[in-house]
């Protein structure tokens, strides 16, 4: 099979994946709205779809309808086993779902824009964050994710969390972020080197503000970053890190307010 042979069945196997994609947002629709009868069956299944459909996008490369799956995981995370879903939280999925279609929609035509459906994405974000401010934590520690948490509870954040530097750096490409919590000890990349990345993107988040977490004394590899805070791994960690993002969130608020 030669590349052009190659490049045609790839684009015939995505094609069939597209035709298929409208029954599975079917399939995920009607979930969402039996999410109030037998809720832990019918979450534990529309959950299972949509982070199988997020994965499939990213496959064959539909990076968007990848994003939109990425958020409306986020939403059903924040439902904590609850066993009412209201109808505020039913009518934001509703949106998420729809814009699948939509982006499928762009996907099957010959040139894709998508600039529309970005735009959205990051509506329906903002609006779902109830003033809450989205922060990035990257750190593969139990007990330091605990620890973070535990200090940026009373904060008006909304914390993400990933233990994967690459997952990590996958996210910060796809949504935007009030600023990035990463611990320099990290696997897969370490958090100097998803800063590094996010950095030389063209993504929203290529001038993020930044916090490190490091056990290290001095950072020779991070010098040329910039990096915003340099927290230490240490019994003041929770105390200096609530300081750091309380610093952040008054500056997007006085930008915000220009």
């Amino acid at each position: 099979m030669d590349a052009d042979q190659a490049k045609k069945l790839l684009e015939q196997i995505r094609d069939s994946y597209l035709l298929e994609m409208q029954g599975k947002c079917d399939d995920i629709e009607s979930l969402v709205l039996s999410l109030n009868n037998a809720f832990s069956e019918n979450y534990a299944e529309l959950y299972r779809l949509v982070h199988s459909m997020k994965g499939s996008a990213g496959t064959h490369g539909l990076a968007m309808v990848s994003a939109i799956c990425h958020e409306l995981e986020d939403q059903l995370a924040k439902l904590n086993d609850s066993q009412v879903v209201g109808s505020a939280e039913i009518n934001v999925m509703l949106r998420l779902v729809d814009l699948i279609r939509r982006a499928r929609g762009i996907a099957l035509k010959d040139k894709a824009d998508y600039s529309d459906a970005e735009r959205e994405l990051e509506a329906i974000r903002r609006e779902s964050l109830n003033d809450l401010y989205p922060v990035l934590l990257i750190e593969s520690s139990g007990y330091v994710r605990m620890l973070c948490q535990e200090a940026l509870a009373k904060l008006p954040v909304e914390l993400t969390i990933e233990e994967d530097g690459i997952q990590a750096l996958q996210r910060l490409l796809r949504k935007r972020f009030a600023c990035v919590i990463a611990a320099n000890e990290v696997k897969t990349l370490n958090g100097i080197a998803v800063i590094s990345a996010v950095r030389a993107s063209e993504s929203r988040n290529r001038y993020i503000k930044t916090i490190l977490l490091t056990s290290r004394d001095q950072l020779r590899d991070g010098k040329h970053l910039n990096l915003d805070y340099v927290i230490k791994r240490n019994a003041s960690l929770g105390d200096n890190l609530v300081q750091a993002v309380r610093d952040v969130l008054a500056g997007q608020r006085q930008s915000s307010s220009k």
